[in-house]
């Protein structure tokens, strides 16, 4: 029963940044708002399945733990893509 709190809860969390990346990319391209919104959406759930396959292939190969390892380096890479985008006042 633990588990699934702590799956529910990982989800939420997980999820719970993805309306303020939206809201972000449509100030990025104001002039498209429903494509910037649409192109956000698919790359998270696209990027998303994607990572889960690599990952489930490394875990079969690697082992679980050294693939969950190895996928923390997309996260950084992404913190270093969001302090490098330049910042515009609306």
């Amino acid at each position: 029963m633990v588990a699934i709190v702590a799956l529910f809860l990982a989800g939420a969390l997980l999820m719970a940044p993805q309306p303020s990346s939206i809201v972000w990319t449509g100030h990025l391209m104001p002039q498209f708002i429903g494509v910037a919104s649409g192109m956000m959406m698919g790359l998270c759930y696209g990027i998303g399945s994607i990572g889960a396959a690599v990952t489930a292939v490394l875990g079969d190969y690697i082992g679980l733990e050294t693939a969950l390892l190895i996928s923390i380096v997309p996260v950084f890479l992404s913190i270093a893509m969001i302090i490098l985008t330049p910042y515009r006042e609306a």
